[in-house]
């Protein structure tokens, strides 16, 4: 199995490997795509910065966040191993998760969004007034909880109240970096 320099963060399902490569030659990230044999059968091209890919497991895709001041997270398609939708997100994206039912994508930075897989419907949520950025997600079962640094830099956790759309303190510090229970 052949690892590129500068590989990062990676995906494996049963046939390919999903691999974010910061290619000093290319001004994007590109996903390497590798089959099961660990050789190279595709790269794709997305944005600069890519952190981050997720799974679809009900509908396969993959997303992948790419930060810096133009954010954006990128669908791709597995069977056609290329790029079908692009999401612009806020500035300096810090992490991304799909919810439990799979129809919506959160994106994380200064600020929320919650963009519609169905119907590209993009709802942005406030951040109390204490809340400088949030950092990462979870989604655990039927919560989502933040990770956010406030204005002081102490980070604290917060939970979404999905009825009102409304950010709100959670009692329980939630000590995961980026979230990895989406991989």
């Amino acid at each position: 199995n052949i690892q590129n320099k500068g590989e990062t963060d990676s995906l494996k399902d049963k046939e390919k490997t999903y691999s974010i490569l910061e290619d000093t030659n290319s001004f994007n990230s590109l996903i390497v795509v590798k089959n099961s044999s660990g050789e190279e059968i595709k790269r794709i091209s997305v944005a600069r910065k890519a952190t981050k890919i997720i799974k679809s497991e009900k509908n396969q895709r993959l997303f992948v966040l790419c930060g810096g001041y133009f954010g954006s997270v990128w669908e791709i398609d597995p069977k056609l191993n290329q790029v079908v939708r692009k999401f612009s997100t806020a500035w300096n994206p810090t992490d991304v998760a799909l919810s439990q039912d799979e129809k919506y994508l959160y994106v994380t930075s200064g600020k929320l969004q919650k963009f519609s897989l169905e119907s590209d419907v993009l709802i942005e949520t406030e951040l109390p007034s204490e809340v400088r950025y949030l950092e990462a997600i979870h989604v655990l079962s039927s919560k989502i909880i933040f990770n956010a640094i406030n204005k002081t830099g102490i980070e604290s956790s917060y939970i979404l109240n999905k009825q009102q759309n409304k950010i709100e303190k959670y009692n329980e510090l939630v000590s995961y970096k980026k979230s990895t229970d989406q991989k």
